[in-house]
């Protein structure tokens, strides 16, 4: 599953991307971090309510557009807590408010029977489901970046 971090604060879809992201291979979060910080909080906040446990650095794709591309290759929603980012610069900090309202629009969705709730019914085990809308709840009653736990908590290797 490919998500843009703007488009998930600003909409609710997934898509299945399957075309080939034109893009500097070369470029990853690392290189990207000090000049596109900005542009990751929503990534940092989609991995945490999806419980990303495989989010490394060359999962960041800078299309040749200049358009961010965070790659998922299936190591998300797992009802165990996993969370496994590179994405740690936000650690305790508020969520930014558009990341809050994104939030907020993904739990209505959630709670309704909308596109996307539909989609992960397609896609994903009752489980993995309730885990999902779990952690939905958990981050909009404290919209607060978590911090890394006590197990692994960075993917390996970490590009």
């Amino acid at each position: 599953m490919d998500l843009t971090g703007q488009a998930w604060c600003n909409s609710t879809s997934i898509t299945m991307h399957t075309e080939a992201i034109n893009h500097d291979p070369g470029i990853t979060f690392f290189s990207l971090r000090d000049t596109r910080l900005a542009d990751f909080a929503s990534a940092a906040a989609y991995d945490t309510v999806t419980n990303n446990a495989d989010r490394k650095g060359s999962h960041v794709l800078l299309g040749n557009d200049r358009r961010l591309w965070f790659i998922d290759h299936g190591l998300t929603f797992h009802p165990q807590y996993k969370l496994r980012t590179v994405i740690w610069e936000f650690q305790g900090e508020p969520m930014p408010s558009d990341v809050v309202d994104g939030l907020k629009t993904l739990a209505l969705d959630m709670q309704s029977i909308g596109e996307l709730r539909a989609q992960l019914r397609d896609l994903l085990d009752p489980s993995e489901i309730a885990a999902f809308h779990d952690r939905l709840d958990a981050v909009l009653e404290n919209p607060v970046f978590p911090w890394p736990g006590l197990q692994r908590s960075m993917p390996w290797p970490m590009v």
